[in-house]
């Protein structure tokens, strides 16, 4: 699930960069329910960890107190990204 959730995220930056996807991701129906299912409770309306939002596209993109959570066409530079595939079990989200 982890790997299916870092590769959707991937796919985010990459849709919303200059190069122009096949088939652009859909937020709501891709991205939302994994984001709602693994991290919600820490990242959602209710409550915002580190100040991050992950319930809208918009909040994704604004990040949050370690800056945008995902850059879009640079999955690399992707905070997100660097903390969901983290081998340190402290620092993985």
């Amino acid at each position: 699930m982890i790997r299916h959730s870092v590769m959707v995220l991937i796919a985010i930056g990459q849709v919303h960069s200059h190069v122009r996807a096949a088939s652009p991701v859909d937020f709501s129906r891709e991205v939302r329910p994994i984001l709602e299912s693994r991290c919600f409770d820490c990242h959602g309306a209710i409550k915002q960890k580190s100040g991050l939002r992950l319930d809208s596209r918009a909040g994704v993109l604004e990040g949050g107190d370690f800056g945008p959570a995902l850059i879009p066409g640079n999955p690399t530079k992707s905070h997100l990204i660097e903390l969901i595939s983290s081998h340190d079990e402290n620092e993985r989200m």
